[in-house]
């Protein structure tokens, strides 16, 4: 945005937090591959012992569902919801987790849309699973 509207700015160039698996979209994607992993997260001890169907630290699912719109004509979409709630739920039991356990170090949601991230509140309140949601 500030590149696109010919603001100055300054590029931070290495990121902290992400796994390179998990970094290596979005730094091609928005910062032309011109942002690099720390060393941390290269370390092996880096790493979660829970990991999803794949083995990997992300998921991308495709979900058939109908996309809605709320009073202030946000979208949601129950389908995709309710689908993340089973994988959560799908974890809980593979690795034998307590609700507790998902930290906001641990397991994030990442929605575009706030009636969407509101839904998905909702729904992880109903099974106690005190998820970040943003």
């Amino acid at each position: 945005l500030m590149y696109r509207n010919k603001f100055d700015y300054t590029l931070l160039n290495i990121q902290y937090r992400m796994r390179p698996e998990i970094s290596r979209w979005p730094v091609a994607e928005f910062y032309d591959s011109e942002v690099e992993n720390g060393s941390n997260v290269h370390d092996a001890n880096y790493v979660s012992a829970v990991s999803f169907w794949t083995g990997d630290p992300y998921l991308w699912v495709q979900v058939s569902g109908e996309e809605q719109k709320d009073k202030q004509m946000s979208t949601f979409n129950e389908s995709e919801c309710e689908t993340v709630l089973c994988l959560l739920l799908d974890m809980v039991d593979k690795h034998k987790l307590q609700p507790d356990w998902f930290s906001p170090d641990r397991v994030r949601i990442i929605t575009f849309y706030k009636a969407q991230e509101d839904y998905l509140r909702f729904k992880l309140k109903q099974y106690n699973l005190n998820v970040t949601v943003s």
